[in-house]
């Protein structure tokens, strides 16, 4: 049942999410290859991926 739980709420943020506004962080995409690592919400979904990965580690020791 916990398992549902988690399933149906990853689709519900799913499909509630907008990314008409997603990129709007003041970095151009003209920057190409840097914007990856230039915008400020790529860089801060790598911290959250990061820290969550983290986590997990330090929980299961």
């Amino acid at each position: 049942m916990r398992m549902f739980k988690t399933i149906a709420m990853m689709l519900l943020a799913t499909a509630l999410a907008s990314p008409a506004m997603a990129h709007e962080t003041g970095v151009s995409h003209a920057t190409g290859n840097l914007h990856p690592i230039m915008g400020i919400d790529h860089l801060l979904i790598l911290l959250a991926v990061v820290a969550v990965g983290a986590i997990m580690v330090w929980r299961s020791r």
